[in-house]
């Protein structure tokens, strides 16, 4: 590589802070005082200490959500799903549902006797109402 080549390519990541660092200037963000200063200076907190404690509600956590990690219910009142115990269906849900792959097996099916089910249903019905599909064998 010769040396021009060299010097050109050379001046591509110093160009690229320069860029980066002209846009957060242009859109205010050069002086980031930290969040507990900015709300001692607008007198919502005493000090910064009194942020240590805060009052406002906790987030709500991301996730499956409560009615997802209990079982939903079903228009009909019932739980469409019920989680497996010790690797196997209950009886009354015989359907075996994936979350990783949103796949659920009948009883019958190639795969069936091989799947540890995450989610357990009484029908494919209700399995498809939750999203899952079916196995393709």
């Amino acid at each position: 590589m010769n040396r021009a080549r060299l010097a050109r390519w050379s001046l591509v990541p110093v160009s690229a802070a320069l860029t980066a660092l002209a846009v957060r200037a242009l859109r205010g963000h050069g002086d980031r005082a930290p969040v507990w200063a900015k709300a001692v200076e607008a007198g919502e907190a005493s000090d910064a200490a009194a942020l240590d404690s805060p009052t406002w509600p906790p987030l709500e956590p991301r996730g499956l959500g409560d009615t997802q990690e209990r079982g939903g219910t079903a228009g009909n009142g019932r739980s469409p799903w019920v989680p497996p115990v010790d690797g196997a269906c209950p009886p009354g849900y015989p359907v075996k549902a994936k979350l990783a792959s949103h796949v659920y097996h009948v009883p019958g099916g190639s795969s069936y006797a091989r799947t540890t089910p995450d989610r357990c249903y009484a029908s494919g019905a209700d399995a498809e109402a939750d999203g899952f599909r079916a196995a393709k064998r």
